[in-house]
């Protein structure tokens, strides 16, 4: 509260209050700068700490939305590592132990993982293009997956989770699928709108009318029928 101005005894304006009064006003408008510059000082410097290749030791093993593109991170051991929407798009991981990884929705296009992913999750990740030639997905989560174009080259699937994944345009060769959950997963390598690899990589078909091959006639069988004949 700003006090009212006060007299000398010879009836002239007191400036001493005047001088304590501005010298206040002027501090604390200081202070509010300094508190303003070091605010946005901590802003920036969150921006500057962001996890890359230069710091990502820093930050292990909680490595969600790290940005990775392109580093060179083979050998390293990732087993248990949280990689959740974090980019490893072309990343060589080559030999490196993602064993029990959360790679949820993971970038790793035309990422190098001739690794180890036993019992990773990848869970909507996306793998087109990748290279995983002889990799090791042993009882993986690939719900959802897109491995479109992927090289899966004797690359191990057993009792893996591929419900729903996207395996359109891959290399199967060799590939292992014994004992893996294929239902609605889409293998169409000719790319002619017809599930055409499903019995080569494993999935059963028990009935005639089993359009999409998930073992039983329904409801979803009779919608591709119809899409079939109206968009032949």
């Amino acid at each position: 509260m700003q006090l009212p101005p006060r007299y000398s005894p010879s009836g002239s304006l007191d400036n001493s209050q005047s001088c304590c009064i501005f010298t206040l006003e002027l501090e604390e408008k200081s202070m509010k700068y300094v508190k303003s510059c070091l605010i946005i000082t901590m802003l920036l410097g969150v921006g500057y700490s962001q996890c890359n290749e230069s710091n990502w030791q820093d930050y292990y093993p909680e490595m969600a939305y790290c940005d990775l593109e392109g580093a060179d991170l083979s050998g390293v051991f990732f087993s248990g590592v949280n990689f959740e929407g974090a980019n490893l798009s072309g990343a060589n991981l080559t030999y490196a132990n993602l064993g029990g990884a959360n790679l949820t929705y993971t970038n790793l296009n035309q990422a190098y993982l001739t690794a180890n992913l036993y019992l990773a999750n990848l869970e909507g990740a996306n793998l087109s293009g990748a290279y995983l030639i002889g990799a090791d997905l042993y009882g993986a989560w690939l719900i959802h997956t897109d491995l479109y174009g992927a090289d899966l080259t004797d690359a191990n699937f057993t009792d893996s989770n591929c419900y729903g994944a996207f395996f359109v345009g891959a290399n199967l060769e060799g590939t292992i699928f014994d004992g893996a959950d294929l239902g609605y997963a889409y293998f169409d390598e000719n790319e002619d709108d017809y599930d055409d690899a499903s019995y080569e990589a494993g999935a059963e078909s028990v009935e005639v009318g089993d359009m999409n091959y998930d073992g039983t006639n329904d409801v979803l069988d009779v919608v591709l029928l119809v899409n079939n004949i109206l968009n032949p």
